[in-house]
């Protein structure tokens, strides 16, 4: 993911420096291509389980706090483009992805040369319309704020592959719901077309799904919900091209 990251910051920067038309200091009548990731992110989701328990149900709630620094392979990638509809004001659109994945094999001590393993993915999709404030026209350094909300969706299976390479789920999330950024920063245009646009960021997101676990010789479902919030320092950058 990291790599990726580099590459298509390298690739929007390439694009702007060959744009003509958008002047450092104006966005009115530009297409903005963007990507970036987080540098320093700390979030704090809460899960609720309302798991079957023989006649009835058991409510248990989950905290999971995560902090991540640097270019780090879970902070995921974010895709914007925009279109200024003055010198104000950028309308257009956010995608955030993420997730990640690893297996564990090992040998099966009962059977010699057969390996059993565990798998863990994870998927993370946020998709939102977004509008941009922007300010001191007149400045290579453009404050702005913005926010967007939208779609939210995140996943997590767990897998298990015995030593007869037959593969079970042992644990499986899926939560959908609303998502909601709001970011501060600014806006350094080093050329006419090009852009670094650290921000300041909070995020917050209500999903409900469902869980399922091994039950028997089959599944058991049953309802999940989480919540939380975002506060982190992203960096990304723009290209500017004018219409």
């Amino acid at each position: 993911m990291r790599k990726t990251t580099v590459a298509m910051l390298t690739a929007v920067g390439l694009v702007s420096m060959f744009a003509t038309g958008a002047k450092a200091q104006t966005v009115a009548g530009a297409l903005q291509l963007g990507v970036g990731t987080g540098l320093v992110n700390y979030s704090s989701p809460k899960y609720t389980a309302h798991e079957p328990a023989g006649a009835g149900t058991v409510d248990y709630e989950i905290d999971r706090p995560v902090t991540t620094w640097g270019f780090a392979s879970r902070n995921g990638v974010m895709l914007e483009g925009g279109y200024g509809l003055n010198d104000m004001l950028v309308l257009g659109g956010i995608i955030q992805l993420g997730g990640w994945s690893f297996t564990e094999e090992r040998p099966v001590a009962t059977a010699a040369g057969a390996r059993d393993k565990d798998s863990v993915s994870t998927f993370d999709l946020f998709i939102a319309p977004k509008l941009d404030v922007m300010f001191l026209p007149e400045s290579r350094v453009r404050p702005f704020v913005g926010g967007a909300i939208g779609l939210k969706h995140l996943s997590y299976v767990q897998e298990h592959t015995g030593a007869n390479s037959v593969t079970t789920t042992q644990y499986d999330l899926g939560l959908t719901g609303i998502g909601l950024l709001a970011r501060a920063g600014i806006r350094w245009f080093l050329t006419p077309g090009f852009s670094i646009d650290p921000a300041f960021v909070f995020g917050f997101d209500a999903m409900s799904g469902s869980t399922s676990v091994p039950a028997g010789a089959g599944m058991a479902s049953y309802d999940t919900g989480a919540n939380g919030y975002m506060l982190g320092l992203n960096i990304a950058a723009s290209g500017w091209v004018g219409l």
